[in-house]
């Protein structure tokens, strides 16, 4: 069984009315199969020779060793031998959950199962491998993750292993999936982070936290009245709450808002480059694009001896980059916060494009994947004059100019930029206008 999951597809296919054969999970080849006698009971055959006599009203085929069968109009499960390993007693009885990931063909089933017990109206309820009832009513549909999963008790929230046992108590009023053996968790509307023993690592005293991860350094980015502070994967809190905005530490600086300026500080607090731009970005392979009085140009970081730039001197930096010329004029100027990967989701047909903003005022378009393959013919060209958005593209007679606005999105709190009605989400490491 696969170990390292984030998701799980959820079988859920109780059909009162099923008929024989009905097979609602994932297929695990088995030599063994069904034969049906002169009563109209079910059986199970090996090589042509009779394992388990045709005893059952309605059976199913036999999947990781199991097979689900009925009788008397109760449901239960039986071994390869025969062998009743959880009881015939359920008005019906499924599979929880299986892992998956992609490769669905290799998963299994976790080790217990939701049953209803007497009628279609009663709630689900979750048993283990012998029936026995387990500890929690539901389950998150998309919190299995590195071997726990989110389970629910009358609206305290806790974590179950994959067969079902409970190994985190049901007692906060709401969690997050585990992420390098560390989950956020809310008490008191409070969050806080706990390891997979229970351990409080970081208090239950933040109004909100999550987990972000540049250049393959996570750190938790956490907010005390509207104050913005990063805590490190050990729960210390690093960065103390006194910024209007920060990100997370990148080449061994992050960079911070205050007043209304950004700057960038080191681990132990020390701002190295003091707040004085309109934007900054964080630093990839030395470099970090910022914008000052309007000018959008890249910055050296000074922890890695860069020539150009030292911790005493942050105005250094590169010349702006040039605007390509467009095949017909357009009006306004270029916007640096708008400069990065955007995504657009067709809600309908669930197709992907990417646009691409470059820093030289032109843009690229991709299907599906940023990659060369899907990549529209020429470019695009785009400044911004006001309140409108206008672009040209290679071979187009016309100016085209649209009307746009900047947001977040609800559900991941990334940027969004509307274009003529479309929304674009931030595809890239873009956390904030």
């Amino acid at each position: 069984m696969k170990k390292q999951r984030h998701h799980f597809l959820v079988v859920s296919c109780l059909a009162i009315t099923v008929t024989i054969f009905m097979n609602c999970s994932l297929q695990a080849q088995s030599s063994i199969t069904i034969f049906k006698n002169e009563s109209g009971k079910y059986g199970f055959r090996k090589n042509n020779e009779i394992i388990i006599p045709a005893k059952y009203d309605t059976v199913n085929k036999f999947e990781y060793g199991l097979a689900r069968v009925k009788l008397d109009n109760k449901w239960g499960y039986i071994d390869e031998k025969g062998k009743v390993i959880i009881p015939i007693k359920f008005f019906w009885i499924e599979p929880a959950l299986f892992l998956s990931f992609e490769e669905y063909e290799d998963d299994e089933p976790t080790g217990w199962y939701r049953m209803k017990l007497n009628s279609k109206a009663d709630p689900w309820k979750f048993v283990d491998i012998a029936g026995k009832e387990l500890l929690f009513e539901d389950y998150s549909e998309f919190g299995y993750s590195e071997g726990m999963l989110e389970v629910v008790l009358g609206n305290k929230w806790g974590f179950a292993d994959e067969n079902g046992k409970l190994v985190i108590p049901m007692k906060y009023q709401q969690v997050k999936y585990f992420e390098k053996g560390r989950a956020l968790v809310k008490l008191n509307n409070k969050w806080g982070i706990i390891d997979k023993t229970g351990k409080e690592l970081a208090p239950l005293k933040y109004d909100t936290i999550r987990l972000v991860n540049y250049n393959k350094e996570p750190w938790y980015k956490f907010r005390i009245n509207n104050q913005f502070g990063l805590i490190d994967t050990m729960g210390n809190e690093v960065i103390h709450a006194k910024y209007e905005d920060i990100y997370p530490f990148s080449e061994g600086l992050a960079a911070f808002k205050l007043n209304n300026k950004w700057g960038y500080l080191d681990k132990k607090g020390n701002e190295i480059i003091p707040a004085q731009y309109d934007v900054a970005n964080i630093f990839t392979k030395g470099k970090a694009s910022v914008r000052k009085d309007g000018k959008s140009f890249q910055i050296d970081n000074p922890l890695l001896g860069n020539p150009n730039q030292n911790s005493n001197s942050a105005n250094a930096s590169t010349p702006p980059v040039s605007l390509v010329k467009p095949p017909l004029p357009l009006k306004g100027k270029l916007d640096a916060t708008m400069v990065g990967l955007w995504k657009y989701t067709d809600a309908t047909s669930g197709r992907i494009t990417y646009m691409k903003m470059n820093a030289d005022g032109t843009s690229e378009s991709y299907l599906n994947s940023v990659t060369p393959a899907n990549k529209s013919k020429g470019f695009c060209y785009w400044l911004i004059d006001g309140n409108f958005y206008e672009s040209v593209c290679d071979g187009f007679t016309a100016v085209n100019r649209y009307s746009f606005q900047k947001g977040y999105d609800k559900e991941t709190g990334k940027p969004t930029l509307t274009l003529g009605g479309y929304i674009y989400v931030a595809a890239d490491n873009k956390t904030s206008w």
